[in-house]
């Protein structure tokens, strides 16, 4: 049973941890796990009003990357990153996206990062620099600073034929879906998210991340050291019958293959339960760790009992064979 809470306990630190990496690291744009990435496998003529009709969407965000360019075009329905920005309140000087800019395609947009907030005249006057009716707001937020955007523009005023990576986002997954299926009808092939972490990386970060993640990797360490120490307290229970062995003609090579078989055979039950874990990850929603991960989890926890039922036996094996050598 002490096996078992040991690989659940990695089991729920490795999900926890992968989630603080993926959702601080590596998701672009601070999205959510909903998000999609596209890239542009073939030129088309088609521009964003072709592809997103926004009127089909409740919650959905589009971010449109022009190739190298410091520029974005941006459908943001849950205006996102308005609420989530560093700004300054002016009153009919300052705004964000509206339902009529994006219907009329307008060419308006915001300054990000390297802006005076104060300055609302200098603010207003880079739309020359930036080729734009309008520049409506000057925002300050750390997305945008990532990815070096100086200028976030509606998606719906852009170039659309220039754009060649889109990340798609929303709280309801079947409006990503949707506009996934359009963009890809319209040359956008969808890219796999593949954060390829290592097993020993998720844990040794974690304990340099937030708190939760080092409780609950400290605590996978004490239950897998209280199951180190048990380990051996279970297996002097069981001298005995490696003496009774000795004593009818077994051998220490056929103990530890039998020993290794029933180990082994135990391991795999142990990890056929554990694997219901991932069911609850799912159930909940919280599931960020893949089945390689749990693989590898579940190999090391297999060697970890083989090395231990070998060290255990071959200690007793010694001990049984002294007092044969005494009596």
């Amino acid at each position: 049973m002490l096996a078992l809470l040991t690989n659940v306990c990695l089991l729920f630190t490795a999900n926890y941890a992968v989630a603080s990496i993926i959702n601080e690291e590596l998701v672009p744009y601070e999205l959510s796990q909903n998000y999609v990435k596209l890239t542009r496998i073939k030129k088309t003529t088609a521009q964003a009003q072709d592809i997103i009709d926004f009127n089909d969407y409740d919650q959905l965000i589009i971010i449109a990357e022009i190739n190298d360019s410091h520029v974005v075009g941006l459908l943001d329905l849950q205006m996102k990153f308005y609420n989530q920005s560093t700004k300054a309140i002016a009153p009919h000087m300052y705004r964000y996206f509206s339902e009529d800019d994006y219907t009329s395609g307008a060419p308006v947009g915001f300054v990000v990062n390297s802006c005076d907030f104060v300055d609302v005249e200098a603010v207003k006057t880079s739309k020359t620099t930036y080729q734009l009716d309008e520049v409506i707001n000057c925002l300050y937020s750390e997305v945008w600073d990532e990815h070096a955007i100086n200028m976030v523009q509606n998606m719906y005023s852009i170039d659309f034929t220039k754009v060649t990576r889109v990340f798609i986002d929303s709280t309801d997954s079947q409006e990503v879906t949707m506009a996934k299926r359009k963009l890809i009808d319209h040359g956008f092939a969808s890219v796999d998210k593949d954060y390829n972490l290592s097993v020993v990386n998720i844990f040794l970060d974690s304990l340099s991340r937030g708190k939760h993640e080092q409780f609950l990797t400290v605590a996978s360490l004490s239950v897998f050291i209280l199951y180190v120490s048990m380990a051996f307290l279970f297996f002097h229970r069981y001298t005995k019958y490696i003496r009774v062995s000795r004593m009818v003609g077994g051998n220490f090579k056929r103990m530890l293959l039998f020993t290794s078989t029933v180990t082994a055979v135990i391991s795999l039950i142990l990890s056929n339960i554990a694997y219901l874990v991932l069911f609850y990850f799912k159930f909940i929603d919280v599931y960020y760790i893949n089945f390689e991960i749990f693989l590898k989890i579940q190999l090391f926890m297999l060697l970890c009992n083989l090395i231990l039922a070998t060290v255990n036996l071959s200690l007793y094996y010694k001990r049984t064979e002294n007092l044969a050598r005494r009596s």
